[in-house]
């Protein structure tokens, strides 16, 4: 919890020149708090890549080596994206849609993803 508030705080220093974008921001960090689930999950608040380096394996990486713990454990993993391609990305390790939220009416959507464990009798 206290990572999630350094992040809001970040976000709202990033934001407060444009007071619409930071009103905006609050819209998306509210939403995804609604949406996330409440029972114990692996999740995974942001995977990123230098441009230079992506397509590199690096992410494929980092998700088996999160993913091989979540199956070790028999917990789920759980992230969001507002990217549409991540979408397709995610799919490959097992994540499905859980529900797609638009905060935001002219902004861009966000899909909210969901992986459960593999080999776990559930």
């Amino acid at each position: 919890a206290s990572e999630q508030v350094f992040q809001t705080i970040g976000a709202v220093r990033a934001l407060a020149p444009r007071p619409p974008a930071l009103l905006e921001g609050l819209k998306y960090l509210s939403a995804m708090e609604k949406a996330h689930p409440n029972e114990p999950l692996w999740y995974l608040p942001l995977l990123a890549c230098d441009p230079e380096h992506q397509r590199q394996g690096i992410g494929t990486m980092l998700q088996e080596r999160v993913l091989a713990t979540c199956d070790e454990e028999g917990i789920d993993a759980y992230l969001e994206t507002q990217k549409e391609d991540n979408v397709v990305y995610y799919r490959r390790f097992g994540y499905e849609v859980v529900d797609v939220l638009r905060p935001v009416r002219t902004g861009p959507p966000l899909w909210t993803m969901r992986r459960a464990p593999r080999g776990a009798a559930r």
